[in-house]
């Protein structure tokens, strides 16, 4: 049976077209893609389509609204969010076929946590962060992240969760990664080890949560050095985008014309901010409106960006929300993606997300870290990920910048930013700075040689390096 359900959906589309009177309903399955097409058609009607293709449908009698949508060849999460909003989901997948490919097997749909009875939906206010006393990590409280082994019975995960009082919340299709909510009382960090004793076909993780690293901002007397004006920059968005995670955007400074797209993926649905200045301060960098303090000015170009706000407005954010932004930035055709903050937590997911989009092409860059203590930081530790060291403008090491072996090289970390970071706009210095450099560095290249693979771009890193402004 999971043979026959495989072929049709990876190996031919299944189309799908049913019509009653004005209400018509057209859904085309191929593979992890989707296009549905729906005017004015009950939402009972769609799920009744999708469960003829082979998708095992639950939902309460009471959703039920009208649905006018258009969606045409996106990723099937993206497809269900824009037919389903606003109410919540959990698509479960699973493998089959020879290939042990993945496909959908179920999907569940169900009343948003967060939402009000009017429908109108809630924005958090951020992750509410527990600390392991073990080992000092971070991970949102009550939350663990769940992934079944390939070929087991999806039925595992839903008895455990169901057994444990808890709730699937969503799922991270592309890696079959569920969010799940545990009620008071578990051990959160301990779970996992205990799940791992007496359930082998399920593998468990914190949901942990990283606090931004900020830059630093000179008060008083600041180094001098000259600042090379921007060049060629140009108003479109014609280059290779760089995707920026971080804490969003503020429209303002100049950026209006290079954001191709945005994603809120604390609060998906919802406008993106940047209560921090953070993300702005990285993004005017990614995009090359701010050149650092020591650049020859010849490297760095215009980029378009992808702002995705993933940390909250205490500088908080969490695995999942990361997961939901790298599948955004991959979806919205970045090639480059930043990463400016690090921490000494490492995650198994997270390192398996980011290989993956290394996987599809996407290059990754971070910052080393501002505590020159020699201690892998991550995500710039992870082996597909290019993590990046600070330079003074002079072009010596910044003294707080960290260092090691995870460090690919270091870039100007000097930038005189026209906003701030909780603060005035001023010179700031930070291996955040270097990072969003490199990654619009990277993107100029790319340009200019859309044939490159990051194969490419490592051997220019390492044969010519960066150019710099003679002092």
């Amino acid at each position: 049976m999971k043979h026959r359900i495989v072929a049709v959906l990876l190996m031919v589309p299944a189309i799908l077209l049913f019509a009653a009177s004005a209400r018509a309903v057209t859904i085309e399955l191929s593979g992890d893609r989707i296009s549905i097409h729906a005017e004015k058609s009950p939402l009972s009607v769609i799920l009744s389509r999708l469960s003829a293709s082979g998708i095992q449908i639950q939902c309460p009698p009471h959703i039920d609204p009208e649905v006018t949508a258009t969606v045409t060849d996106k990723p099937i999460h993206e497809g269900l969010g824009a037919v389903l909003k606003p109410y919540g989901y959990v698509l479960f997948w699973e493998r089959s076929g020879k290939n042990k490919s993945l496909r959908p097997a179920e999907l569940h749909v169900f009343d948003s946590v967060g939402r009000e009875e009017n429908g109108r939906e809630e924005r958090e206010e951020g992750f509410a962060v527990a600390v392991n006393p073990k080992d000092g990590s971070l991970y949102v409280r009550n939350e663990i992240l769940l992934r079944i082994a390939p070929g087991s019975d999806g039925e595992i995960l839903r008895s455990l969760v169901s057994g444990l009082g808890g709730v699937i919340l969503e799922t991270d299709a592309l890696l079959g990664i569920h969010r799940v909510r545990l009620p008071d009382g578990i051990d959160i960090p301990d779970f996992p080890a205990k799940l791992k004793a007496g359930e082998n076909r399920l593998t468990a993780e914190p949901n942990y949560a990283y606090p931004i690293d900020f830059p630093r901002r000179f008060v008083g007397r600041a180094p001098r050095f000259e600042s090379v004006a921007p060049q060629n920059i140009i108003s479109d968005t014609t280059g290779v985008p760089v995707a920026v995670l971080d804490s969003g955007w503020t429209a303002g400074y100049g950026l209006e014309e290079r954001v191709i797209a945005a994603l809120d993926a604390v609060n998906p649905g919802m406008p993106v901010t940047d209560g921090l200045g953070h993300g702005t301060q990285m993004a005017l960098i990614a995009a090359g409106e701010v050149r650092p303090m020591g650049t020859a000015g010849e490297d760095a170009k215009a980029s378009p960006i992808i702002p995705i706000r993933t940390f909250d407005d205490s500088g908080i954010t969490s695995n999942f929300a990361l997961m939901r932004g790298i599948d955004f930035a991959l979806s919205s055709g970045a090639r480059v993606l930043n990463m400016s903050w690090g921490s000494e937590t490492s995650s198994p997911f997270l390192e398996e997300a980011l290989a993956y989009a290394d996987n599809r092409g996407l290059i990754v860059v971070a910052a080393a870290g501002n505590k020159a203590t020699g201690a892998p930081v991550y995500p710039a530790a992870y082996p597909t990920v290019l993590g990046i060291g600070a330079l003074a403008p002079d072009g010596t090491p910044w003294q707080h910048s960290n260092y090691g072996s995870f460090v690919a090289l270091s870039a100007p970390g000097y930038a005189d930013l026209p906003v701030g970071y909780k603060g005035e706009a001023g010179i700031y210095a930070g291996t955040s700075i270097a990072a969003a450099y490199v990654a619009n560095v990277i993107s100029g290249w790319l340009t200019e040689n859309p044939d490159w693979q990051k194969s490419d771009v490592m051997h220019r890193l390492r044969t010519h390096g960066l150019k710099r402004q003679n002092p």
